[in-house]
């Protein structure tokens, strides 16, 4: 368990540097927007999902 945590501890780390390194000012603000509507996404489509199941969308 610690392993898999120090891995993707690491793993972040890696990319995080490499997007400070690669990346000008204006593209780290693009790619932060485009994650930030990317986990939009994701919570309103798990949200959704979950409306439907319980509405009975299941069966």
């Amino acid at each position: 368990m610690i392993g898999r945590l120090l891995k993707l501890f690491v793993l972040i780390a890696v990319a995080y540097g490499l997007i400070r390194w690669l990346f000008t000012s204006r593209q780290k603000i693009q790619l932060h927007e485009g994650a930030k509507t990317l986990a939009q996404a994701l919570v309103i489509s798990g949200l959704l999902a979950v409306v439907w199941h319980l509405a009975g969308g299941h069966r």
